[in-house]
């Protein structure tokens, strides 16, 4: 307004470039460069050498990636694209490697059925609170509301067996000064609830959400089952066992939220990767070997970790970025 130059500020350049590729017409692709192949399942930091890059992802995918945490693209730049209804699709690749392996976005998943890409990680505050009513809520929320840095990500209301009484769970997420942490922003937070309704949270003061992202993952009971089980394998400090779930989760549409102490991101997001990464496979001349292992695929489509993205042959080959389905796999066996 007053006539001085500025910058958007970090990150910024990849949305310049969007609002670029937005404004232009002509626009066949957009193409990102950074300092990794493509998107990776999660952050290299907490997997170590055990690295993963997606091949393929929506543009929401994508876009629900960088809201979670991972440190990808801009989300706002995505957003943009997707509100403009952009179809040109989307190249993400190692500024050294421009023509290396990367990841590709399109405006529709390539998938059949739900499947967990990866995902990223924020820091939350999270809480439990027994109330003797949903209407006990709503004062609690308006106080967190409108407590400076605070925001209610996601929350869930659910019965208490045997009573009457309701227990809340709440994922806040947080804006915190560099000079605080989070047990300076959490702890007068406790304070002000008790104070004012008289109702005591159980809660982490410290704690991360792994956010798991997958168009219509959210909606998968299968995904959800395999995710739980996963979580019940892993060790649990009996310090904070005062919690009904070891690890809290929100699910819905695309995304599956696990709540976990921070202390124990690292862990959990290994066994998760783990789990759930799927390891990419072409196979060439098939052959009675490669016909048995695509039935074994097949009958146990969720569990082995396999994802067949090619078959080569005499006659040639086909592939299919982000993996063939089960129906698909079918019809090549046949």
């Amino acid at each position: 307004k007053k006539g001085r130059v500025t910058t958007l500020g970090r990150n910024f350049s990849t949305y310049t470039a969007g609002a670029i590729s937005v404004a232009l017409p002509e626009t066949k692709e957009f193409r990102i460069y950074s300092d990794t192949e493509g998107v990776h399942v999660f952050d290299p930091r907490l997997i170590g050498n055990n690295i993963q890059t997606v091949l393929h992802l929506s543009q929401r995918e994508l876009y629900l990636f960088g809201k979670t945490g991972a440190k990808v693209v801009e989300p706002e730049t995505i957003k943009m694209i997707i509100n403009n209804k952009k179809t040109f699709p989307i190249y993400i690749n190692h500024y050294a490697k421009p023509n290396g392996p990367g990841t590709e976005v399109t405006p529709k998943s390539v998938n059949d059925q739900p499947v967990i890409k990866g995902g990223g990680i924020r820091n939350v505050s999270y809480r439990e609170f027994e109330l003797e009513s949903p209407k006990q809520f709503e004062e609690i929320k308006k106080i967190i509301d409108s407590y400076k840095g605070a925001k209610i990500r996601d929350f869930q209301l659910e019965n208490i067996l045997g009573s009457n009484r309701v227990r809340a769970k709440v994922e806040i997420t947080m804006q915190i000064d560099e000079d605080n942490k989070l047990d300076d922003f959490g702890k007068p937070l406790t304070e002000e609830i008790k104070k004012k309704t008289g109702v005591n949270s159980f809660c982490y003061l410290n704690a991360s959400t792994i956010g798991l992202v997958g168009e219509k993952a959210g909606a998968s009971n299968n995904l959800l089952s395999r995710v739980y089980k996963i979580l019940s394998q892993i060790e649990y400090p009996s310090k904070i066992n005062h919690l009904k779930d070891r690890f809290p989760v929100f699910y819905g549409g695309d995304e599956i939220d696990v709540i976990v102490p921070s202390e124990m991101v690292e862990q959990v997001t290994s066994k998760l990767n783990n789990h759930l990464k799927r390891i990419n496979v072409v196979l060439y001349g098939p052959g009675q070997v490669g016909i048995s292992l695509l039935q074994k695929i097949k009958s146990l489509y969720d569990d082995p970790g396999i994802n067949v993205v090619g078959i080569v042959d005499n006659n040639g080959y086909i592939t299919k970025a982000g993996g063939f389905s089960q129906k698909e796999i079918e019809k090549i066996i046949e």
